[in-house]
């Protein structure tokens, strides 16, 4: 295997990302990816969204990142997000279940992003998943999946 050269200089710094205005767009589940153990001891799912078409300008294509976490105290998320999506019901999600990860992935949503949860990361904070078809104006109003992270 012989050394991959890579010119550096052509890609930029990697400082020219932005994070996008705070606010709610239209998004699909990109990618669902168990990890962990976390910060809690438990293990949790990292949910990809990419921006869809009628969002602010220049947002389509662009991503947000959520973690899931599995530890009981943390649980109520996940299964909002599952409800939201409509791949479980409130009733299956209130007793031991099995999730495929894969039935996430492809959901339209609609995302309510925040700032950076802090100054060392440009990544937008997800404060709330709501149903896929909400419009933009009711998801001001009604409840979601908060899925921020620890």
């Amino acid at each position: 295997m012989s050394p991959i050269k890579i010119d550096g200089a052509a890609g930029g710094d990697g400082t020219d990302f932005e994070p996008l205005e705070s606010g709610r767009y239209p998004a699909k589940i990109a990618s669902v990816e168990e990890r962990g153990p976390g910060p809690s001891g438990h293990n949790y799912l990292v949910v990809k969204f990419t921006m869809q078409e009628g969002g602010p300008e220049g947002s389509a294509g662009r991503h947000a990142w959520s973690n899931y976490s599995f530890a009981p105290q943390s649980l109520w998320s996940l299964k909002q997000l599952l409800i939201r999506t409509k791949v479980s019901t409130a009733e299956q999600v209130a007793k031991k279940f099995t999730l495929d990860e894969r039935e996430l992935v492809g959901k339209d949503v609609v995302v309510s992003l925040g700032p950076p949860s802090d100054t060392t990361t440009t990544f937008n904070t997800v404060l709330e998943v709501f149903e896929g078809g909400t419009s933009l104006d009711d998801a001001a109003t009604a409840g979601g999946s908060s899925g921020r992270g620890w």
